[in-house]
């Protein structure tokens, strides 16, 4: 049977190929798609969303979309507990670490005065910073406060 593959994955092509009875979309995009990991992609058959077990059917329209690009930057949900404490949807560069994210955000400041969480876990200061990251920033001295 026959299915259009439209692979936006680099290059993007658009393609009729031959697929056998009972072939899942897992399997498919196993065959395609080697040494990739399934949960990158968003998946949709005839541009619905399907479970990985889903038979495909002859006329089916299969699109294979990258959620993570290779050198793409980060895109981190920044929550400032610092005054005004906004929390707001920011972009980093790929390898940026928490420390330098720190200086980024909030220059002039010590991190040492801070308590610095990602995914609401406290983390070292070398952690490098991953695309879907919540990233929050409490200060631990509270200037004013009396002792």
């Amino acid at each position: 049977m026959k299915i259009l593959f439209i692979n936006n994955d680099g290059g993007g092509f658009a393609d009729y190929v031959e697929v056998g009875e009972g072939t899942t979309v897992e399997k498919f995009f196993h065959q395609h798609t080697q040494g990739r990991d399934a949960a990158d992609y968003l998946i949709r058959v005839n541009r619905q969303p399907v479970p990985r077990d889903y038979v495909l059917q002859d006329g089916d329209r299969v699109t294979m979309t990258p959620t993570k690009i290779e050198g793409a930057a980060a895109r981190l949900l920044f929550i400032n507990n610092d005054g005004g404490g906004f929390a707001d949807y920011v972009e980093v560069a790929e390898g940026t670490s928490v420390e330098k994210f720190f200086s980024q955000q909030l220059p002039g400041r010590d991190s040492h005065d801070y308590l610095i969480r990602v995914n609401r876990q406290p983390v070292p200061k070398d952690h490098i910073l991953q695309d879907g990251d919540r990233v929050t920033m409490t200060p631990t001295k509270i200037e004013g406060a009396a002792a």
